[in-house]
């Protein structure tokens, strides 16, 4: 059986490694908004236009 120190260390090692995924993540996310941003920007389309369904 697990004592309690090796299961709060591997405990650990596991929310490390869910807090880099979820950094990976967001990273990504950041990374596409932007590319659709700029996108959206060199089309000319603006907030407003996609706002006003214009």
């Amino acid at each position: 059986m697990e004592s309690d120190k090796d299961f709060l260390n591997r405990l650990d090692q596991e929310v490390q490694k869910a807090h880099v995924a979820i950094a990976e993540l967001h990273d990504r996310a950041i990374a596409t908004m932007r590319r659709k941003w700029n996108q959206n920007e060199a089309d000319g389309d603006t907030e407003e236009q996609r706002r006003d369904g214009e």
